[in-house]
């Protein structure tokens, strides 16, 4: 099972919402609580936008 998460750190350790990521959907995200590497998932109808471990 994964995890849906909706903050993440982005590549310089600061704290981002999926929202201000989907401006660099490609950049290298982390978990704010493990340190794992997390997959941005756009938003997309009516889903907001998020991240998932992998």
């Amino acid at each position: 099972m994964y995890a849906k998460s909706f903050i993440a750190l982005d590549g310089n350790g600061r704290l981002t919402g999926a929202r201000t990521a989907q401006a660099e959907p490609y950049a290298h995200y982390t978990c704010h609580l493990c340190g794992s590497a997390l997959r941005y998932h756009p938003q997309y109808d009516t889903e907001l936008p998020w991240f998932e471990t992998h």
